[in-house]
């Protein structure tokens, strides 16, 4: 299965004949979803600031709602602002993008696709948006990148062990990453 999003609808193609399997409401969204390896569960992100984990019931050949995490509220607003699902299904790391009272400030999360919802680590103080994640096949690294701080201090790639939420590489830049990817066995990440 293919899953792709417009501003407010969540799209679930066969990847064999491109037939519409499901198309769902999505409040507001600026983020590509996860699909795991198999197309039975499918991760979204919204600027509601929800990430919304959908699991595939094969009586109804429809998606239901498995759970949901609301991103805490700021001064301003939360957004979710990515996500990634591991191939297996089993880890979901989501991205976001809060406006405190000044300035913004980004943060990444690590979730048990079958747990309930709650985060199993946050890493906070990620810098602007958190704009892509990749996971490994076994959902055991994550790399995600995002725009930065804008003093340039803080990384703009990030490597995670999702087991334990350890930072375990990093890249600093003068500039703001909007893309990453991570090889099937999570050991380059790109």
């Amino acid at each position: 299965n293919v899953a792709i999003t417009g501003r407010n609808h969540l799209y679930i193609f066969n990847s064999f004949d491109g037939t519409l399997i499901w198309d769902h409401f999505v409040d507001n969204t600026e983020s590509a979803p996860g699909i795991s390896g198999d197309g039975k569960v499918v991760v979204t992100a919204d600027n509601s600031g929800f990430v919304q984990t959908w699991q595939f019931d094969s009586q109804t050949n429809e998606y239901f709602l498995l759970w949901q995490y609301k991103v805490p509220p700021s001064a301003f607003s939360s957004w979710a602002s990515s996500v990634g699902i591991s191939a297996d299904g089993k880890t979901i790391v989501a991205g976001s993008l809060i406006f405190p009272a000044s300035g913004y400030e980004g943060s990444v999360m690590c979730f048990d696709t079958y747990g309930s919802g709650t985060p199993k680590w946050i890493f906070s103080g990620a810098g602007d948006l958190v704009d892509d994640i990749k996971l490994s096949d076994d959902g055991k690294v994550a790399v995600a990148v995002t725009w930065g701080d804008l003093a340039h201090t803080r990384p703009d790639m990030m490597v995670f062990d999702t087991q334990t939420g350890a930072l375990t590489f990093n890249v600093v830049t003068p500039g703001s990453f909007f893309t990453c990817d991570l090889s099937p066995d999570g050991k380059r990440a790109f």
